[in-house]
């Protein structure tokens, strides 16, 4: 999938009324739970009818927010899919396609200039700084 699909296929998500990640989640309906999940940062499953998304309880908020928007591009991508965001390895399309509608979430949504939003010295390994550095999230 392109990014200009992935774009357009985000876009029937976000309007005025979504403005925040949690805004998003719900207008994707999406249950959102949080739980130790060892070497995984977030899991997307479609159980049934039900988007649920799981988010390591042992990650900082800051890096929660960004699993989040990740997983959320699982829901929207990948919607009967499910999909876990492994911290050593995002190679695979599905991860790839989910990262870039990341970017796009985070763009759209000002994610970076929420002040709740902080990122401190050392908080994301290379395959996270790599990513974010790629995107142009930070420099």
């Amino acid at each position: 999938m392109d990014i200009k699909s992935i774009e357009k296929k985000l876009n029937r998500y976000i309007n005025n009324n979504v403005t925040s990640l949690s805004d998003l989640t719900d207008r994707v309906n999406a249950l959102v739970l949080e739980c130790d999940l060892g070497n995984n940062a977030g899991l997307y499953l479609y159980l049934g009818k039900t988007k649920l998304i799981l988010i390591n309880s042992n990650l900082s908020d800051s890096k929660k927010k960004i699993v989040l928007a990740h997983e959320l591009g699982h829901a929207i991508l990948h919607t009967k899919s499910s999909c876990a965001f492994n911290l050593t390895d995002s190679t695979a399309k599905a991860e790839i396609e989910a990262n870039i509608c990341t970017h796009l979430i985070v763009r759209k949504l000002d994610i970076f200039m929420d002040p709740t939003f902080r990122i401190s010295t050392g908080e994301f390994n290379k395959l996270d700084d790599g990513f974010l550095r790629l995107q142009g999230l930070i420099y």
